[in-house]
């Protein structure tokens, strides 16, 4: 892989814990009050997963998750613990409940989280990302910083490293079947939906998949 890029994606603490473990490879998203418009873009194509604790939930994830659940962070007030990195697949956007009910096994979440999140400001698109994770041979911190914080997903760290020791959170050979699982359970209307695929030279998982969903 390439030099890292310094962007970052606001996520559950337990959420980055399973996509870097391979449990998750779906995220579900929309705005935060501080998103451009209220609405998420997903601006970036890859991206650091940074990890939060605000507005976690044991109600709204299933309970073997729940019980995994952190409040605080292990990590000093001033720092912020990095897990793992993210190449966004594809971007889909959500049509109704049932197409996540029936993709549940690809998310940790339960369906109250799915219905709150369809509920919540329900004119807005509810995003769907297939994320190829990557995560960290050993967590890193880095230097937590005032700009970080607030209602909003996307941020740019300062002095983001370059480089860190990593490995796939699945095999390229369980990746590609899990997203054709993934991609079936959701449905042609995720597809007509204009998804937005993401493409890279060196990248054959995600040239493999664009010919998949295609298809």
């Amino acid at each position: 892989m390439n030099a890292l890029m310094p962007r970052a994606l606001k996520e559950w603490d337990i959420i980055c814990t399973a996509l870097c473990e391979g449990s998750q490879m779906l995220l579900i998203r929309k705005g935060g009050i501080r998103e451009e418009g209220g609405q998420f873009h997903a601006a970036d194509s890859e991206f650091f997963l940074y990890s939060t604790f605000e507005h976690q939930k044991e109600e709204l994830l299933k309970p073997q998750w729940a019980a995994r659940l952190k409040q605080e962070p292990s990590v000093p007030p001033h720092k912020v613990c990095l897990r793992g990195y993210a190449q966004a697949d594809c971007v889909l956007l959500a049509q109704n409940e049932q197409q996540l009910q029936a993709a549940e096994e690809f998310h940790i979440c339960n369906n109250l989280y799915v219905e709150q999140r369809f509920n919540y400001n329900p004119y807005d698109p509810l995003t769907l990302m297939l994320l190829r994770v990557y995560a960290f041979d050993a967590p890193v911190q880095v230097e937590y910083n005032p700009e970080y914080g607030g209602c909003r997903s996307w941020i740019t760290l300062q002095n983001a490293p370059q480089t860190i020791p990593m490995h796939p959170a699945l095999s390229q050979e369980n990746y590609l079947l899990l997203r054709r699982r993934l991609l079936d359970a959701l449905g042609e209307s995720a597809l007509q939906a204009k998804p937005v695929f993401f493409t890279g030279e060196q990248d054959e998982i995600k040239n493999t998949s664009i010919i998949s969903a295609a298809s």
